[in-house]
């Protein structure tokens, strides 16, 4: 089947709930982050409409249907993806690296010279995808990135184990036309941050 990448749209917001969730169940492989797959947050549909309505959402559709979207934001001023999630479906197919193509392709055209994301370090799947689109990995308290450290912050509120966790970020040196480099969250009490 064809699939289309477009911008979302707030009609697309109640599909994508399943969508992300679909996509979490993989975590359920993980006994330390089965939690995430047990989770039934999504989300927030507040958030989504607003990168719907700044043309940040992004969604990958077959017959309008969505199976995959990314969205995303301004952070330290890197083009930071908040969420890129592929329906469990329509897993490796392509679609998260066309998804990520076209909001590179965008955020280019929108003046950002760089990506960023976080994710587990250590999940075979997260860690062999990203560095193959060249992200690396750097600290955000040495590489100043106040607002990613926050980001940190706020995902070990939320139940994430931060001393696991990695950003990412790139730049016109990298063939896909950024360099991109997660940030890892280095300080000597996991769930504390250094970054202020």
């Amino acid at each position: 089947m064809k699939i289309t990448i477009r911008h979302g749209t707030d009609d697309d917001i109640p599909s994508l709930r399943e969508v992300e969730l679909s996509a979490a169940a993989l975590f359920s492989t993980i006994p330390s982050l089965a939690w995430i797959a047990s989770s039934s947050s999504s989300m927030d549909i507040s958030t989504l409409q607003s990168f719907a309505s700044s043309k940040h959402l992004w969604v990958a559709a077959t017959n309008d249907t969505p199976v995959g979207f990314a969205c995303g934001e301004t952070k330290d001023n890197c083009f930071y993806i908040a969420e890129i999630s592929v329906h469990a479906d329509w897993q490796r197919q392509g679609i998260a690296r066309r998804l990520l193509a076209e909001v590179e392709a965008q955020v280019r055209g929108e003046g950002f010279g760089s990506l960023s994301l976080t994710t587990y370090r250590d999940v075979d799947w997260n860690d062999r995808f990203y560095r193959k689109l060249g992200f690396v990995e750097v600290d955000p308290v040495e590489e100043g990135l106040r607002e990613h450290c926050a980001e940190l912050e706020k995902e070990a509120g939320d139940g994430h184990d931060v001393a696991i966790r990695t950003s990412t970020v790139t730049d016109a040196v990298h063939p896909y036309g950024f360099r991109r480099f997660e940030t890892s969250w280095r300080c000597s009490r996991p769930g504390i941050a250094s970054c202020r």
